[in-house]
């Protein structure tokens, strides 16, 4: 199962915190599973492979440089993702509905107001499975359209070569994507797409900005912002792998740090407009 759940939370008193609390919010992530299943919480901490699951920062805040002031009764939301199925499992029948009534980030507490999962009750909840997502794209008769648009919500960068490349172009996009779901999908798909991407699709249009942010004593630079993909060259096998894999998107992120909420993407301007204080 792939999950996208959303939790509503309200500020408890103002503060001041810093931009980018994807940190605090993984940290709470790791415990929150770790008391629902020990083995599954030492696993995600100590597993040096890529982790199926995703953090957002604080959406709804406004904001982006040293520090954001936020207000008492002030709303805002949590975005956790899975993207295997047990972890899945695990979070939407024992770590969600059991969330306590108010947790910290950065020495700041929030009150749990609401816990949306399933597909329609909130913009960014959704549930399905790899074989529904699979099915929608690849088997279905519909043409697969030629043009594809991505809305990075939050800081993005990928690891290339030893070194960090802020930028999106299209081999490490979708060929990042393929790995995500060729590591825990039971449907394999060729992992040439990356050459695919490569060598016949290309960025047609873009708008974005560069972020520095402050993590794990270090900076980081990543970029936010909207691009348009177009496939130079018309393949229908191809094009739907790169349609599911932008879909896919929306649970795996994109890039490097998805699990401290790098990486938050989307293919719809209305769930780009719910996005963390990065965007400002």
């Amino acid at each position: 199962m792939l999950l996208s759940a959303v939790i509503a939370l309200q500020v408890r008193k103002e503060a001041l915190l810093s931009p980018y609390l994807g940190k605090a919010a993984h940290a709470l992530f790791l415990r929150l599973v770790a008391t629902a299943d020990p083995m599954m919480g030492a696993k995600l901490h100590d597993d040096s492979e890529a982790k199926p699951f995703t953090v957002s920062g604080l959406m709804g805040l406004h904001g982006r440089r040293e520090t954001v002031r936020i207000n008492a009764g002030q709303a805002c939301i949590l975005r956790f993702t899975s993207y295997e199925d047990g972890l899945s499992s695990l979070l939407a029948d024992k770590v969600l509905p059991s969330l306590p009534q108010e947790f910290e980030l950065e020495n700041t507490l929030f009150s749990v107001k609401d816990v949306f999962m399933e597909s329609g009750a909130h913009p960014l909840s959704r549930r399905t499975s790899y074989q529904e997502l699979a099915q929608g794209h690849l088997l279905e008769a519909r043409s697969a359209p030629r043009r594809v648009k991505l809305f990075f919500t939050s800081p993005t960068t990928f690891r290339s070569g030893g070194k960090n490349v802020p930028l999106p172009l299209p081999g490490l996009v979708f060929g990042s994507l393929a790995d995500r779901w060729n590591a825990v999908s039971p449907i394999t798909i060729s992992r040439e797409v990356r050459r695919y991407a490569e060598e016949c699709v290309a960025i047609s249009q873009c708008q974005l900005k560069t972020r520095t942010v402050e993590i794990a004593g270090g900076k980081q630079v990543g970029f936010i912002g909207s691009c348009s993909y177009v496939a130079l060259r018309h393949d229908a096998y191809w094009l739907r792998v790169i349609n599911l894999l932008a879909e896919f998107a929306f649970y795996s992120g994109v890039g490097y740090k998805t699990t401290m909420g790098f990486g938050q993407t989307f293919t719809h301007r209305f769930a780009a407009k719910r996005s963390t204080s990065q965007e400002s």
